[in-house]
């Protein structure tokens, strides 16, 4: 029996060696997986923010070359509708 106890120790402290393992290789694998979709999420936040800088510029740009009108000048560079509001809002 005192060699069953001894094989039961070793099993239950090998159990918890691979538990403890396949929590660290379980958070380190979330950790990875969050950085990588957190880097994902800026890198299209920042290019959609790029883009509607650059559309502002280019509305402001034609309003001066041409002297006309905000509305004009979303006209001729054929700013969709959904995202006129925001561009208004911000000149």
């Amino acid at each position: 029996t005192m060699r069953l106890a001894f094989l039961d120790k070793l099993e239950a402290e090998s159990e918890a060696r691979g538990e403890a393992r396949g929590e660290a290789r379980g958070k380190a694998i979330g950790e990875a997986r969050g950085e990588a979709r957190g880097k994902a999420e800026g890198k299209a936040e920042g290019k959609a923010e790029g883009k509607a800088e650059q559309q502002l510029e280019s509305v402001r740009n034609v309003m001066d070359s041409l002297q006309c009108t905000k509305e004009r000048a979303l006209d001729i560079l054929k700013i969709p509708a959904e995202k006129r509001a925001h561009i208004l809002t911000l000149l």
